[in-house]
């Protein structure tokens, strides 16, 4: 019989590592939550004004466990160790143009000016045990 550094045999180290991995189902979610509000309004003939908001509030949410382990004898865990993160995102997204369109005659005269804006904030927290 073959045996491994640890003094199993390989045939127990496989089964157990197999035992492992259908043991060892993590968990997953994500919540999110939008909207985005848009207005357009005509203050002149040819004189425009548009508005966009967008929000975005987004939460993430995942735990896993890793069992007690001989697989690498340098980094042993005798007891398991159990991770859960859970992270949670703010985005705002903002812009405004201004448009002025004029047909002269023959001609086509168009002037736009515009601004935008991005914040976004991020919370993580990170549980290992």
């Amino acid at each position: 019989m073959v045996h491994c550094r640890t003094g199993h045999t390989y045939l127990t180290q496989i089964t157990t590592h197999i035992g492992f991995l259908t043991k060892n189902r993590g968990r997953q979610s994500e919540d999110r939550l939008f909207g985005t509000v848009s207005a357009n309004i005509d203050i002149y003939d040819g004189l425009s004004f548009q508005a966009r908001v967008n929000y975005t509030k987004t939460h993430f949410k995942s735990n896993s466990k890793q069992y007690a382990t001989t697989f690498l004898p340098s980094s042993m865990h005798d007891f398991g160790r159990m991770f859960d993160n859970s992270s949670t995102a703010t985005e705002i997204y903002t812009d405004y143009l201004l448009n002025y369109n004029k047909q002269i005659k023959d001609y086509s005269v168009s002037a736009s000016a515009g601004w935008v804006g991005h914040t976004l904030k991020k919370q993580l927290t990170r549980t290992q045990t």
